[in-house]
Order: C-alpha cells, then structure tokens, then sequence
C-alpha cells in the first residue's frame, strides 16, 4: 500500500509539472501580436476608450501566430525567453496606448476635407489647441496627457494638410492664412467657444494666423516654444539639414505594429496600469515604457503620411508666397520660450520677436535646444500659466477657505514679474533714446518706481530733474 500510495503522489506531481508547462507555453503563444485587418470606426466625439484599454474577456477570441518552443532547462535559455515575454509585453502595450481612438480622429470638412486630430488629458477641460513643428504627426501630444489632466485641461492636435490622416492639398492652396478657417470649422463642429493655443516651431506661424483671422476664439496668451521666424528677419538656413526625407527613410524600418497604428487599428486588449475617470489615457508608468513611448510615437508619426511637409518647409521659407502677414501686425499677447542652445532657430530671431512685436514676452532657457517642447519644465510652466488665467478666485473651494490658493500666489507673482520686466523695458528703451549724457536712479516709493533723470542741457549748469511714473 505504501508503495501503491508513493506512486500516486507521483503521478500527482507529474501532472502537476505537465499542468504548469503546458500553461507557461500557451501564455507565451498568447503574448505573440495578432494580426487585424479591420480598423475601429472614428468618430468625432469618442465618449470611451474601453475598447483599447479593457482586457479582453474571450481568451479563444485573441489570435495567435504559431510559434515553436523547445523546452530547455538551462537558466539562460528561461532568461531568454523572460526577456522576449517581457519585450513582446511592453511593445504592445504601447501599441494600444497608441492605438485610442483619442489618438486617432478624424472629421469632415464643409469643403469634403478630412481633418485628423488628437485629444489628451481631462474631457472636460479647458480646451488647447497644439500645433506641431515641421513634419510631427498628433501622436506627439501623448506626452503631456498627465500633465495636461492635473491642470484640467483638453489639449487638441490637429495634423495640418497632407500629414498624418488628413487629407493633402494642393501646394497653391496651402496657405498659413488659410488654416485659422479649418480650426473654426473645427470649433463649430466640437462646439469650443474659446481656446488656447501652444505652438512648436514651425506650428508658429499658424498659431499667430489664428491671432490674425479669429481673434475672438483666443482665450489669454498664446504660447510658442521655439517658433519659427521669417527668413526675411532671420538667417534660418540651418534648417536645410533637417529636412525630413533622410529621416522619414530611417524610421520607416520600425519594429513595432506601425501598420496598425497607421489606421488606429488597435490589437488585442491588455490590462492598463490605471483607469482615470477624467479619461485621460493609460499611458506606459516606468522610466523604461515612457523611453519606449517616445521612440514609438516617433515611429508612428514618420509611418503615415508626410506629403505635406514638404509643403510645410516651402511655407517657412515663403518660396512660392509669404505669410500674408507680418509678427508685427499682431496685438495677441504672446509668451515666447526659446532655448539659448537651439541648433535652428537663433537667439537674435526671438529677440526681434520681443523687441519688434506689440506684446511680446521671452524666457531663455539656459542650455535649451530645439527639442525644447517636450521639456517638462517648460510645458508646466505653460499649463501652471494658463491654469492660473483661467482661475476664477470667487468659485475657487481653496481660496474660499484660505485667502488665496497656490494659485491665486503663481498670478500675483506673474504681475509682479510681468510689472518688473515691463519696467526693465521702459528703462533699456530710456537709455536707447536718450542722447545726451544722463544718470538713471531707480528709486522705489511704495508700489510706484520713479526713473529720476539728471540732465545736464549745455545751456545751463543747473540739473533737471524728470520724474517719470509708470
């Protein structure tokens, strides 16, 4: 009987292994990446993203690619194929993080055009319209879509003619004047009364066009990092060597699923690291997966379509026509932020901006390059600028319990600092405009400043004294 029971254990053991084997080959044959063929249906107003971030209940339902497995039982071969697991994991993940509908929608137009477009961060936020640099695609604003929950705020990103989804047009038509009616068309259709605008580049000219044609839609200042100034003011011939071709044919050897991310078609459905009830989307959480992201939304981005940014360079450089427009005739406050190492764009460009346009201010970033729009510091520093714009002290819960919140503080210190380079402005322009030999004081009596100006006319020996308030 003892022997008849050591046996039975056995058997039970063996099964047991048999059991575990079998279900550590299966979960490996599930991980494989599946093949669709049919692309989601897009509509302009996405009220879900679970069917790109819900895990699928039908395990029968998620297809497989055949895949042969020798069982080893060395340690580097298991470590092997942890790594292989845990690569083809991640690779998809980001996948379907790119592949939301947010990511991916598309709109037609009065005129038959269609209009592909992105959306991140809250629902029901303030809205921001994003315009890209040269050659980047809607996927870029994936990066900010915490940042831009936490604040409460919609950021929108169009892909302007002939790149991503929408549709090409021709080169006679594409003009910068021309794009503030499709962003108003646009807010028709999405029902924004107002809005914000953050610009990247060569998103620049676009973005003040819009200060040109509808200033009623815009909503506070506009914000441009890096923007891009008229070859007529600016030697900008540095951009010749970027032009996007060589690196278009470079990243079209990607790895990762980029035909289904061309479409939006979405594979199958995995577990998201968290579910926000602002709908924001589950984005990849480790240092690593964001890594990934980055080098995935690049990727994506040069896999659609780019006819029109050969388009978009011709535009910047005003070869066949100019802007319609100069950065001078435009009132619109904009905030500039540039870097002081931006291989592009060159400091005297941004410098004209400030000293030539109505309402210009600039913040250098010391040791900023061009890539300087997906530098945290610098997108928080406009979100914190626009929430702060945006805040209403009278519906405000903190500010109705304390006397000011964190951010009724960040606006006060705005205006002061706004006040000072205001006045460190009128003081620069004093000393350009003066000709005569003169002594500036700076004397501060309580909250007004007084420029004392010690002339010394040839005709008298006498000071005059000029008290200027401001």
């Amino acid at each position: 009987m003892e022997n008849n029971f050591n046996n039975n254990n056995n058997n039970k053991r063996s099964t047991k292994i048999n059991l575990f084997l079998s279900k550590k080959k299966s979960s490996v044959i599930a991980e494989e990446p599946p093949q669709i063929s049919t692309p989601p249906t897009l509509n302009i107003k996405t009220d879900s993203l679970s069917s790109s971030s819900e895990p699928s209940s039908q395990s029968s339902s998620i297809p497989t690619s055949p895949t042969n497995i020798q069982s080893s039982d060395t340690t580097s071969n298991t470590s092997s194929e942890t790594t292989e697991t845990t690569t083809t994991n991640s690779n998809m993940e980001i996948t379907t993080f790119l592949a939301a509908p947010r990511l991916t929608q598309r709109v037609r137009l009065s005129s038959g055009r269609v209009v592909s477009f992105s959306e991140v961060g809250d629902r029901n936020g303030f809205p921001v319209f994003v315009f890209l640099g040269m050659g980047c695609v809607r996927y870029f604003i994936a990066f900010f879509d915490d940042l831009a929950t936490s604040y409460n705020l919609r950021l929108i990103c169009p892909d302007r003619p002939g790149i991503g989804l929408s549709d090409d047009v021709k080169a006679e038509d594409q003009q910068v004047l021309k794009w503030p009616d499709v962003i108003e068309e646009l807010c028709q259709l999405m029902e924004i009364p107002k809005f914000f605008i953050m610009a990247h580049s060569a998103g620049a000219p676009y973005a003040l066009a819009c200060a040109m044609k509808i200033p009623q839609r815009l909503q506070g200042t506009i914000y441009l990092v890096s923007p891009w100034v008229s070859t007529t003011v600016a030697n900008n011939f540095k951009w010749l060597q970027y032009v996007p071709t060589p690196i278009i044919k470079l990243t079209n050897s990607a790895g990762i699923s980029l035909q289904q991310m061309k479409h939006g078609r979405q594979p199958y459905s995995i577990k998201p690291q968290s579910q926000r009830n602002s709908g924001a989307l589950a984005a990849p959480s480790n240092t690593e997966k964001k890594q990934q992201l980055g080098l995935a939304i690049l990727k994506a981005s040069f896999a659609e379509n780019l006819a029109g940014a050969n388009n978009d360079l011709l535009m910047c450089f005003e070869r066949k026509r100019t802007f319609g427009f100069s950065y001078t005739d435009v009132n619109h406050p904009v905030h500039v932020f540039h870097g002081t190492k931006d291989e592009r764009i060159p400091i005297s460009a941004v410098k004209w901006m400030e000293g030539n346009m109505a309402d210009c201010k600039l913040t250098l970033i010391e040791g900023g390059k061009h890539s300087l729009f997906l530098r945290a510091e610098v997108v928080d520093s406009i979100f914190k600028s626009i929430a702060v714009q945006l805040h209403d002290k009278n519906n405000c819960r903190l500010c109705k319990i304390f006397s000011k919140c964190w951010l009724l503080e960040e606006a006060e210190n705005s205006r002061k600092e706004r006040e000072l380079e205001i006045q460190r402005k009128v003081v620069e322009n004093f000393k350009k405009n003066v000709k005569r030999n003169q002594t500036i004081n700076m004397m501060k009596t309580g909250t007004s400043n007084i420029v004392l100006d010690h002339q010394h006319p040839p005709t008298d020996n006498i000071p005059h004294t000029v008290y200027t308030y401001f």
